[in-house]
């Protein structure tokens, strides 16, 4: 995926699933506040969950599912105010937190 993915800041919807990507998440896409959608999934993405994700105010659901991210779920996941769906099937991130955690 190209670095500079979210140059302009406009991303709304980000679809590169199943595409045998490898690598991190471009650091371009943490600023991209501008994200509604998006489909990570089927990849072989690496990375720590928790450092390689900004919060996105907008976001309403990402899938990162079957990718090598690694890490804990922050509590930042809680400010994306509009997120009705993370999905996180077959990678090793954990939830260190309880449920009255994550704020709704």
């Amino acid at each position: 995926m190209p670095q500079n993915i979210c140059c302009s800041g406009q991303l709304q919807n980000l679809s590169v699933m199943n595409n045998h990507l490898t690598g991190p998440i471009p650091k371009s896409l943490k600023t991209c506040k501008s994200l509604v959608r998006v489909h990570l999934e089927g990849n072989q993405f690496t990375g720590n969950i928790s450092k390689d994700f900004g919060v996105y105010p907008n976001l309403d659901f990402i899938d990162m599912s079957h990718n090598k991210f690694y890490g804990e779920i922050s509590q930042k996941w809680g400010q994306c105010a509009k997120l009705e769906t993370l999905l996180i099937a077959g990678k090793k991130p954990y939830w260190q937190h309880t449920s009255r955690d994550c704020q709704c």
